[in-house]
């Protein structure tokens, strides 16, 4: 199941395993699922795993429906618990996480292939060890970071890398924090993981990467992740990365 895909250099050939995450809600599930198709977001050759809190049946004929392996559990194991399933249940080299309501919104042509690529490569030459994918210009509500920090981004500087949401070049803002470059006609931009905190959003990382950081905090720790991950994670001294994304927040029920 899980095939193949040329990244965008040409070289090597890497893995990927797309990682679902979902909890009930199952107009939001398919509501996201019927975004990924039509964008092509999963014509991608990847392999498609799904993990299911308080699993259904309705859960199984949907992820039927759209090709996922369904796994899962009678119990909310929570976030962290999930993830790890997800990564034990994949064997490709990248994996994307992503929860039930992230709904894919490039529009162009390409767009998909090419940051997807360009993610890749990013984690293979070493330039990154995590991408995030939430759209820079379309990130969805709520976006606490920007109610709580435009104008004062360095008072919590865990969170800077949030403000690619609000300003168009924070590596002229913050030279000292920042790293920019140009790829394929886009912008990205990098920071220290004290500068880019863990978060449950989307995102593409290897998969030896998260096995060896992230699964150890995330088999014991809080049922939301992030309040466990993120103090260890701005230790750890990892680059994380972000470009134009490609999902945004849209929930339709609870």
């Amino acid at each position: 199941m899980c095939l193949e895909g040329r990244s965008t250099a040409g070289g090597n050939q890497l893995s990927l395993c797309l990682g679902l995450l979902s909890w009930h809600s199952h107009e939001t599930l398919l509501n996201t699922l019927k975004s990924w198709e039509k964008t092509g977001f999963l014509k991608s050759n990847a392999q498609r795993v799904a993990f299911f809190q308080e699993i259904t049946a309705q859960d199984r004929i949907i992820a039927d429906m759209y090709g996922f392996e369904c796994i899962g559990s009678d119990q909310n194991v929570g976030i962290g618990k999930a993830l790890v399933a997800l990564l034990n249940a994949s064997w490709c080299d990248n994996f994307i996480f992503l929860e039930n309501d992230w709904v894919c919104v490039a529009d162009i042509p390409g767009d998909i292939t090419r940051r997807i690529g360009m993610s890749s490569l990013f984690l293979r030459e070493g330039k990154a060890d995590l991408v995030r994918l939430r759209s820079r210009t379309k990130p969805g509500d709520p976006l606490y970071s920007e109610m709580y920090l435009q104008g004062h981004e360095l008072d919590q500087p865990r969170h800077l890398l949030d403000c690619v949401h609000w300003m168009d070049r924070p590596d002229l803002a913050f030279p000292n924090h920042f790293t920019s470059v140009v790829e394929v006609g886009e912008r990205w931009f990098s920071v220290p993981s004290r500068y880019g905190s863990w978060t449950n959003n989307p995102f593409m990382a290897s998969k030896e990467m998260l096995m060896k950081y992230v699964v150890p905090i995330a088999e014991t720790g809080h049922i939301h992740l992030e309040p466990s991950m993120s103090p260890y994670w701005e230790e750890q001294g990892l680059t994380v990365m972000m470009g134009e994304g490609l999902f945004t927040h849209q929930r339709i029920d609870r």
